[in-house]
């Protein structure tokens, strides 16, 4: 007995040395920068993330380091350093940071992706109005008349998710929408798509949420009761997204609106943060249906994926565009750019990268608040933006065969000439650089690399140069290689 004893506390006592976090510790050599990309996405030499969690780190001196589960890191006096319960190494693939990523995409990611042309030929016009309760179906034909007046083309309409009588009911308010097939009728006939927003949530203080307890089909906390969660739009259960009988039940129900009211899909939002073991589960009910789109699902290829956008001072600017190209790295291409406060320039200025992106996403109140001249300044882009359309399409077919991300740091096209700490600036592909701007400043430094470029207004510029550009005449942030 004594023997059984002694084996069964040496073999625990070897499981938990495994599980035990081991530390690898590397020099940074001289001049390099490593980019983080998993939950907390930045470039590690200008900000750490101590709660960050990552599967993938690439480095401007040709190194990079990956792991199918995640590891933290931090750079430190000189070091980086490593924290997992396996054994990380570096791995030297070249002299530069395309080669790492590339060898890196190769070996470990090689993600295919399908180009879906729906999701950046027409621009999304999000419905959504302040007082998002009592929003009807004649506010949505309205809007949608309104863009036709002001000259903007046919897209996309998305209905805020507030169109359901309560959470998880699948069912329209029929007290603000008393006809919704009328209310598609009329959407299509001036030439827009429609679809619906949707979460998986319940309201908490329904009969539903107490029948779908008694049928097991509510996600519950700890102690078996239901998970309610606080989000944006208040408390709210949740469906349980991993049984199998709930998500055909949910996909019936769905298609049971698509067919009766000639619905073209629905846009399945996130629920990472607050039901991050439901994720895969609602991405995979999101592709039982053609037409539907995942709103920063991570585990669909075809996501689209909200970056928040604050103008207000330069170190806002330089944080975007670190998590920007940490989400190009992972392989995420459709982004939807959203101001994180409701000013005329933080708008504009959305609109401004938004042209930039493949997905051009609008949101219609915001549009309400432009002065006439901005208005204009944002259908001339919006105009611009499917102008690219065919250069972005060519950046994604690169990436399913070469690896190539569509968003990328200027070290990663013109490596050793000084850009590794240009943290304000990024590229769309091998072409275009962009330059996002600060609300209270109008001219900013730029810097060009070796080449030929042009900016907006077709303005000739020889590089390398650095040079002050004021962007009052400059409706976007800009620059194309010849």
């Amino acid at each position: 007995m004594k023997r059984i004893t002694i084996f069964i506390v040496g073999l625990f006592t070897a499981l938990a040395a495994q599980s035990q976090e081991k530390q690898l510790s590397e020099t940074i050599l001289n001049g390099e920068r490593w980019w983080a990309i998993g939950n907390k996405p930045v470039m590690l030499n200008h900000t750490n993330a101590p709660d960050g969690k990552f599967s993938l780190l690439v480095s401007s001196a040709g190194r990079y380091v990956w792991s199918k589960n995640h590891f933290t890191a931090e750079c430190n006096d000189g070091k980086l350093i490593l924290g997992s319960t396996e054994n990380l190494k570096t791995i030297n693939a070249g002299k530069t940071l395309k080669e790492a990523y590339v060898t890196a995409h190769y070996k470990h990611i090689n993600a295919k992706v399908q180009v879906s042309k729906e999701i950046f030929e027409r621009p999304f016009y999000v419905m959504s109005v302040k007082d998002s309760e009592n929003f009807t179906q004649e506010d949505i034909i309205k809007r949608a008349e309104w863009l036709i007046r002001k000259g903007f083309p046919n897209g996309t309409i998305i209905i805020d998710d507030r169109w359901q009588e309560f959470y998880g009911s699948f069912s329209f308010d029929t007290q603000r929408f008393p006809d919704p097939g009328a209310m598609v009728k009329s959407l299509k006939e001036k030439g827009f798509d429609v679809k619906l927003s949707i979460v998986p949530y319940i309201t908490p203080d329904s009969r539903l949420i107490r029948c779908e307890k008694l049928n097991n089909s509510i996600a519950t906390d700890p102690n078996g009761n239901p998970k309610i969660i606080r989000w944006n739009r208040g408390w709210s259960g949740c469906f349980d997204l991993n049984n199998e009988s709930v998500q055909t039940r949910i996909n019936a129900a769905l298609d049971k609106i698509k067919s009766e009211y000639k619905i073209d899909g629905f846009r399945f939002e996130c629920i990472d943060s607050e039901f991050p073991e439901l994720a895969e589960s609602w991405a995979k009910i999101a592709s039982m249906s053609k037409g539907n789109i995942a709103n920063q699902i991570h585990n669909s290829t075809e996501s689209i994926f909200e970056i928040c956008y604050d103008d207000t001072d330069i170190e806002n600017i330089k944080d975007f565009v670190s998590r920007v190209l940490s989400f190009g790295f992972s392989g995420k291409h459709h982004f939807i750019i959203t101001p994180t406060h409701n000013s005329k320039s933080n708008i504009l200025n959305q609109i401004r990268l938004q042209t930039l992106m493949p997905t051009m996403q609008l949101i219609v109140e915001n549009l309400e608040e432009l002065s006439a001249a901005d208005l204009t300044t944002a259908l001339e882009l919006v105009r611009y933006h499917h102008s690219n359309i065919p250069y972005f399409e060519s950046i994604l077919t690169a990436y399913s065969q070469k690896g190539d991300p569509f968003i990328r740091p200027l070290e990663y096209e013109f490596p050793r000439k000084g850009f590794c700490d240009c943290i304000d600036q990024f590229m769309i592909g091998d072409k275009i650089i962009i330059a996002p701007l600060s609300s209270d400043n109008r001219s900013r430094t730029v810097r060009l690399p070796k080449g030929v470029w042009f900016d907006c207004n077709n303005k000739k510029i020889k590089g390398p140069v650095v040079l002050n550009i004021n962007f009052d005449n400059n409706p976007l942030p800009y620059f194309r290689r010849k």
